[in-house]
């Protein structure tokens, strides 16, 4: 673990965890959004406002990572236009 600020952060594969232990099973995007759950709750503690800024930032992209992934993960289902 290392520390940040007052939080206990374990950097594992590039990804922020505040002390969860990803399990075989859950999923890339779960793991991106707890990512970016960590990073916004260490940016309301941060007292320097660009400091804050760039971590909501990273936290946003993590969202949006997330967001690809599910989708590429669970493809939305086009109508078949044979029918």
């Amino acid at each position: 673990m290392e520390p940040i600020g007052n939080h206990s952060v374990a950097v594992r594969w590039g990804v922020f965890h505040r002390g969860v232990d990803m399990s075989e099973g859950e999923s890339k995007a779960a793991e991106y959004r707890r990512s970016a759950t960590a990073l916004r709750s260490i940016a309301e503690e941060m007292h320097f406002p660009e400091s804050r800024a760039q971590l909501m930032v990273l936290a946003r992209a993590f969202d949006a990572l997330a967001e690809r992934v599910e989708n590429w993960q669970y493809p939305a289902v086009a109508p078949d236009a044979g029918n």
